[in-house]
């Protein structure tokens, strides 16, 4: 990564991009401007021909008519190209850009012009988003690198959410096992410390199973010696403890659904009551921020209002 490197080999692998950018562009301008060239040639040579054919006769009657002239014909042919290149015969033919009165000099240089038309003057480029001067090209590379502690911690969490995503996706939508379990251990491989450490383990101990199963056997391990509190670790070693896990969520939220009715109906104490009794026997429940909150609320509704009437007044 490009914000992770000291100044000077940044700086170094930032000129190497530049420079690979730049043969990139003068490659495609080169086999644009050759390809227009075949294009062209074949169409004025055509043209040519069979002016030299109709203009046969034409020669012995000695007419002095510059279209019956070949040799006359060639010489403005060649001194067009000379000064304009291969363009099509079009309306505005005399436009680099269609959307201007822009025309670029005689000596213009490959990467110097940014027009984007394919029958340019010979040595202009094409110009869009992706095709842009070495100084443009360099900027937008240094302007969006997280330089800042800040920002690296924010570009790193971007990062490691696509991964993350990314390795869900394979796994649960495309069924590709071996991408899926590629993209796991790059997470391992680049956040080592990531919180999600007892899932990936666990979901690269399944994947492993049915390919390899030494290392499934291996990412089992870690799991149970690493983190044998959590929950993966209880499903690897009590098959029934997920069915378990999923009935007592059932059960309370039986209870939760109590509670709200309770609030629904303006019972504020057995509200507030009924919350504390649950948050003590599942300190750990997925509803524990729902509850805290209907508490808060059936404790607001069971204050005097008179103290608050002069400033709401």
């Amino acid at each position: 990564m490009l914000a992770a490197l000291d100044e000077k080999t940044r700086d170094a692998k930032i000129d190497e991009m530049v420079a690979r950018k730049t043969r990139q562009q003068q490659q495609a301008a080169l086999e644009a401007t050759s390809a227009a060239a075949n294009v062209n040639n074949g169409t004025m040579s055509n043209t040519f021909d069979s002016n030299s054919n109709s203009s046969s006769s034409n020669k012995n009657s000695g007419s002095t008519f510059y279209f019956y002239n070949n040799s006359a014909i060639s010489q403005g042919y060649n001194d067009f190209k000379r000064l304009w290149g291969n363009r099509k015969l079009e309306d505005n033919w005399r436009r680099s850009r269609r959307s201007n009165t822009g025309i670029p000099t005689a000596n213009t240089g490959i990467g110097s012009s940014q027009v984007n038309d394919p029958d340019a003057p010979v040595g202009s480029v094409a110009y869009n988003s992706t095709n842009v001067s070495a100084g443009t090209f360099r900027q937008d590379l240094v302007k969006n690198l997280p330089l800042t502690l800040a920002l690296l911690q924010q570009s790193n969490l971007k990062i490691y959410n696509a991964y993350f995503e990314m390795a869900n996706f394979y796994r649960d939508v495309l069924e590709d096992k071996k991408e899926a379990i590629a993209t796991y251990e790059t997470l391992l491989a680049r956040f080592p410390q990531s919180s999600d450490k007892p899932s990936i383990y666990y979901n690269l101990y399944r994947l492993y199973a049915d390919i390899d199963a030494t290392k499934s056997n291996d990412y089992k391990n870690r799991l149970l010696k690493e983190y044998p509190e959590s929950v993966f670790a209880k499903v690897i070693l009590d098959p029934d403890y997920a069915r378990k896990l999923a009935d007592v969520d059932a059960v309370f939220n039986g209870f939760y659904n109590e509670v709200y009715d309770q609030y629904a109906q303006k019972q504020y104490a057995k509200v507030i009551e009924k919350a504390n009794d649950l948050l003590n026997k599942y300190p750990d429940n997925r509803y524990a921020a729902q509850l805290y909150y209907l508490k808060a609320i059936a404790a607001g509704h069971m204050e005097k209002l008179p103290p608050f009437q002069p400033i709401c007044n």
